[in-house]
């Protein structure tokens, strides 16, 4: 299981369990591996994700069947940042579109205006994660008035989070993370601890 894919979806589903509602979670993937490359955008509310979450809020769920959500929705959550990594991300390269078209007074197709587009850019969940081991923490501002902003750095023996928004619970949804992270941890604590003999 992927450390960044366990902590995309414990942001998720900490919103969930404060908000009760799945939101657009925006994660960047760097592409440095092409030319002039820079990020590309993975959206972590995926249908997996949002299972995942519903999965986990069930009160008649069964571990075996959180862990089984959860593990399908960081497989696929992982496989979206491979894809993002090799090039077959979309966002960027619509955003690139629409700015040609607006700098050039082009017609737009109506899927830029539509509610779906809309509602995928209005970010409510901007996350980083910065891999950096020489910074102590990292952080930034959210990105839309009703979001929050969350670096985070995954280090050998723990998480290191920077919360910010603007008109948002940021103590108490820093208090559901962590209480989400603990649960979490503790589902996975049988796995984490078998010892295998030969």
């Amino acid at each position: 299981m992927s450390p960044d894919s366990f902590v995309q979806l414990s942001m998720q589903l900490a919103h969930f369990r404060l908000y009760g509602k799945i939101v657009s979670q925006y994660e960047p993937v760097l592409t440095k591996g092409f030319y002039h490359g820079r990020t590309e955008a993975m959206r972590t509310a995926t249908e997996k994700a949002a299972t995942f979450c519903k999965t986990w809020m069930n009160p008649s769920a069964t571990d075996e069947k959180k862990l089984e959500s959860l593990r399908e929705a960081t497989v696929y959550h992982s496989s979206g940042i491979k894809d993002a990594l090799t090039g077959k991300g979309i966002e960027r390269h619509l955003f690139a579109l629409k700015c040609i078209a607006d700098k050039n007074k082009i017609a737009t197709p109506d899927f830029f205006s539509s509610k779906a587009y809309g509602k995928l850019n209005h970010t409510i969940l901007s996350t980083s994660n910065c891999g950096n081991p020489s910074l102590r923490l990292f952080g930034f501002g959210p990105v839309v008035q009703d979001g929050f902003g969350i670096g985070y750095i995954i280090r050998d023996n723990g998480l290191q989070y920077s919360i910010s928004s603007k008109h948002r619970q940021t103590e108490r949804f820093a208090h559901t993370l962590k209480q989400t992270l603990i649960d979490m941890g503790k589902l996975l604590q049988p796995s984490s601890s078998l010892k295998v003999e030969c």
